[in-house]
């Protein structure tokens, strides 16, 4: 039975797991023939003696193993003590096989000892005798009839349960870890959006909210990959003067794929760092013109600098196209405004 390591420190386990092995399996040495009553084993023939001394050679040959034995425990079985008063022979009986499981737990000691590396071996091997009485017999008498002698040896016996360790394999050197593969060189390029202007009523009609959505590439290209982002942001813009009649309060304008622009980062990071919140404004334009819904966008990439790592240049100027057909806004452009970054791709190779 292999035997768990825990089970060796804790004497109760320990018991717990000889006696599983013992119900379960078959005793690895089987000694019977004792005499009537005897419980040594120089009280038994030659050729049984040795069966003790081949057992623990075999407990020193397997510590040169993967799967030393470590552990053992021994059974004493007495046949029925006929000779003793009915009301004795129980306990008579359990006293036998008590001895005859000492005797020979003492006896398998002895011969590890003699050996070398056995004794300390022995010094370190948790082990346990009991006796069983009669309970387990292996010949049980008719009604009418007895049992020979040789059958009543055959109850006559110790039996020995072996608990064995697996050791775990040595584990092979293993090369360094490599520092992960991080980028320090971008590029990120606009490739839509749009944005949505709102004037506040009284009294704060003077202000204009707009809010932004803008889809953009990064590409980090040291490593070679790049990934779709989306952001949302919120701020506000102030007007450069009062609105003509023609233009509603809530203003509307796209924006299209501009120029891809590089820039670096302070420390290594990866694409997956550049989630999270961000600052954007846009320049104003010239008066009221289509300039100025295209006018460059303004990127501060706040969740990489909480990371201690910041961008250069420190704030990243990226373009915008917009569509031919856009209606201009009379506006000084999108003061910065606050929100976050979101990845709509995984990252895949770039070319």
């Amino acid at each position: 039975m292999l035997l768990q390591r825990v089970a060796l420190a804790n004497p109760f386990v320990f018991t717990q797991f000889m006696q599983v092995a013992a119900q379960s399996e078959q005793p690895v040495v089987e000694i019977d023939g004792y005499p009537e009553y005897a419980t040594r084993i120089e009280q038994l023939e030659s050729r049984q003696q040795e069966q003790i001394i081949a057992l623990a050679r075999r407990i020193v040959e397997s510590h040169k193993t993967n799967t030393p034995i470590v552990a053992f425990t021994v059974h004493g079985h007495a046949d029925a003590a006929l000779r003793k008063a009915p009301h004795e022979r129980a306990q008579f009986e359990q006293e036998v096989s008590e001895q005859r499981a000492a005797a020979a737990r003492n006896a398998l000691l002895t011969e590890l000892i003699k050996l070398p590396r056995g004794a300390g071996i022995a010094a370190a091997m948790p082990f346990t005798s009991e006796g069983f009485g009669s309970r387990k017999r292996k010949n049980i008498p008719r009604p009418g009839s007895g049992l020979t002698e040789s059958e009543m040896r055959q109850n006559r016996r110790v039996e020995f349960f072996i608990a064995q360790f697996l050791k775990p394999l040595p584990r092979k050197e293993q090369p360094p870890p490599k520092p992960p593969e991080v980028g320090t060189n971008w590029r990120i390029k606009i490739k839509g959006g749009f944005g949505v202007s709102t004037i506040l009523p009284p009294p704060a009609e003077d202000l204009t909210v707009g809010h932004v959505t803008l889809f953009f590439e990064i590409t980090d290209l040291d490593r070679k990959e790049r990934a779709s982002f989306r952001a949302n942001v919120t701020g506000g813009v102030l007007p450069g003067g009062s609105f003509p009649p023609n233009l509603m309060p809530l203003q509307t304008e796209t924006f299209t794929e501009g120029k891809p622009v590089d820039f670096r980062t302070t420390g290594g990071i990866r694409l997956a760092d550049f989630v999270g919140s961000v600052e954007i404004a846009q320049e104003p334009g010239a008066g009221v013109s289509v300039k100025s819904f295209a006018g460059n966008f303004h990127f501060s990439f706040t969740a990489v600098e909480n990371q201690r790592i910041f961008t250069r240049p420190g704030v990243v100027i990226v373009s915008a196209g917009s569509p031919v057909l856009a209606l201009p806004k009379a506006s000084l452009g999108f003061a910065p405004g606050i929100g976050s970054i979101t990845m709509s791709s995984k990252p895949s190779p770039a070319p």
